[in-house]
């Protein structure tokens, strides 16, 4: 696992506690809105830029991929700022959720590092789900 890899899985953790403390009240929403949209930010284009300049034989996976965790990260917020969702939206997360597990089982038995970041985001899809 790389250096960046580890950089993206902590990024990842520290979203899904950051995101405990704001649904207990203890983290402003504006600060969280920030983050999630530097790392959700970071994955689509600018992952997806390294992606396409290196010679990876995996590359629609990938593009799945960070485009899966970016848009994960803000239905987080999306969720968290509407306080009242709708049974179309929950479809959406439950959507990407399959699509999740399914990039987990795939880059797991590619042996891919990045398979940690989505059984990360598994873990945060529930919370997601239950909280509104």
């Amino acid at each position: 696992m790389g250096k960046i890899n580890k950089l993206e899985t902590v990024a990842i953790a520290i979203i899904i506690i950051l995101y405990f403390l704001l649904i207990k009240g203890y983290f402003s929403s504006s600060i969280y809105l920030v983050i999630v949209l530097t790392v959700s930010f970071y994955f689509m284009p600018f992952k997806l830029i390294s992606i396409f300049k290196n010679n990876k034989e995996d590359k629609i996976f990938l593009f799945i991929s960070t485009f899966t965790i970016s848009v994960i990260l803000s239905l987080s917020y999306i969720s968290y700022a509407l306080k009242t969702i709708s049974e179309s939206f929950n479809l959406w997360v439950l959507f990407f959720e399959f699509l999740n597990l399914f990039l987990a089982y795939h880059f797991a038995t590619k042996k891919n590092k990045i398979y940690y970041i989505h059984l990360l985001l598994c873990l945060m899809i529930p919370i997601v789900l239950l909280v509104n």
